[in-house]
């Protein structure tokens, strides 16, 4: 879709002065009212379509999307960490673009693996799920058969640590497919499918006529 800015000689009050035909008027001054509108339209019929349509206006002027994480650095005791993880990396189509003796960094799969070797007077502290700071993070497979073919990977080849096996879990997402393993330092690395658009897909709580956010999260799942 097109959207022009205002042309020579038009003026932003073109159609409603000062924008105020608007809800809180036109918040973008490089946009004549036509625009605008035409922004609007279209924004709504981009929520129609794909079911997320906020009923209520939002009271801020505008928001940011993330296109994903960028890269998430680990700090890891031991070096059989650095090749554990750099084998599971390229298995997961990543590349080592650093590999230094105390440092490895992956990139690829639209995300960023950093590991580093914890300094040698810290290395007596464990990795503690319950402390502050990391509990555990998850990778987005494309199918429900590459979370099992991983499973195959990271028991015959890394020899992880599988805190469960490939296993259904719709009480946490509708089609929830997952993988629970750990590195030599007992960090806890998890592998998910799940189809469609999730909680903001028909059935979730966020899409149409769900039940909106949980009150409650455990090994039951969401729940209230």
């Amino acid at each position: 879709m097109h959207v022009a800015t205002c042309s020579p000689g038009s003026s932003r009050s073109d159609l409603h002065a000062g924008g105020r035909g608007f809800v809180g008027g036109n918040p973008f001054p490089d946009l004549c009212d036509t625009a605008y509108r035409k922004a609007l339209l279209f924004s709504y019929i981009v929520r129609r379509v794909t079911g997320n349509f906020i009923t209520e206006p939002r009271q801020d002027a505008m928001s940011v999307e993330l296109n994903g994480i960028a890269h998430i650095q680990l700090t890891v005791n031991q070096p059989a960490s650095l090749e554990f993880w750099e084998r599971l990396c390229q298995f997961l189509e990543m590349e080592t673009l650093i590999k230094g003796e105390d440092a490895r960094y992956f990139i690829g799969s639209r995300t960023g693996i950093l590991v580093r070797l914890a300094p040698a007077d810290k290395r007596d502290q464990l990795f503690d799920q319950d402390r502050c700071g990391l509990h555990h993070f998850c990778f987005r497979a494309r199918r429900r058969e590459d979370v099992d073919a991983i499973y195959e990977f990271v028991t015959e080849a890394i020899d992880a640590h599988i805190v469960h096996p490939p296993e259904a879990g719709d009480h946490f997402a509708p089609g929830y497919y997952s993988l629970l393993f750990e590195d030599p330092d007992g960090i806890r690395v998890e592998v998910n499918f799940v189809p469609g658009k999730g909680h903001f897909d028909r059935g979730g709580r966020l899409g149409p006529g769900g039940t909106g956010p949980a009150t409650r999260y455990g090994s039951d799942g969401l729940t209230g």
